[in-house]
C-alpha cells in the first residue's frame, strides 16, 4: 500500500507476526522524500514576502541550449516550488529569471534591476535546493542552501 503526503511518499508493507501464528500483522514503512527545489522571495522594501513575482526557470540542455522548465508566480508567502513532480538533475545547470520590473511597477516603484537572473549548478549529490532572494528597489541579495 502506498500513501502520499505532500512531498513524501510512504511505502507500507504488512509483515506477519510469528508469535501470533500469522494472525496479527505489523507494518513497516519506507519513507522517501522527493527532491525539492524551493524559491523564497522577500521584498526588503516592504519587509514582506515577495507575492506574485513572475518567475521563469530555465534548464540547460545539451542539444538546444536553455529551455523553459517552468513559469509562474510566487505565492502569498513569497515561495514557489519548482520542478514539481520532477527531480533535480545531478550536476544540472539552471537559470532563474525574476521579473522585478513588473513586480515593483505594480507597487509604484522603479527598480534599478528590472530583472534578476541567477545561474545555478546543482552539486552531483544534491537532493534539495533552497534559493532565497531578498529584493529591493536598489538591489538584491541571494543565498542558496541544500
Amino acid at each position: 500500500m502506498s500513501v502520499c503526503c505532500s512531498d513524501a511518499a510512504v511505502q507500507v508493507e504488512p509483515v506477519s507476526d510469528s508469535k501470533s501464528g500469522g494472525k496479527m500483522k505489523t507494518f513497516t514503512s519506507h519513507i522517501s522524500v522527493r527532491p525539492t527545489f524551493l524559491l523564497q522571495v522577500l521584498d526588503t522594501t516592504s519587509g514582506s514576502p515577495g507575492r506574485s513575482l513572475p518567475v521563469t526557470l530555465y534548464e540547460q540542455t545539451t542539444k538546444k541550449g536553455w529551455e523553459v522548465a517552468e513559469e509562474g508566480c510566487t505565492l502569498d508567502d513569497g515561495q514557489m516550488k519548482l520542478l514539481k513532480g520532477r527531480s533535480l538533475t545531478p550536476g544540472g545547470r539552471y537559470k532563474l529569471h525574476l521579473d522585478t520590473g513588473s513586480y515593483f511597477s505594480q507597487k509604484g516603484g522603479q527598480p534599478i534591476c528590472p530583472f534578476i537572473e541567477l545561474g545555478l549548478q546543482t552539486p552531483p549529490d544534491c537532493q534539495n535546493l533552497h534559493v532565497s532572494v531578498h529584493i529591493g528597489l536598489h538591489g538584491y541579495t541571494t543565498y542558496i542552501g541544500t
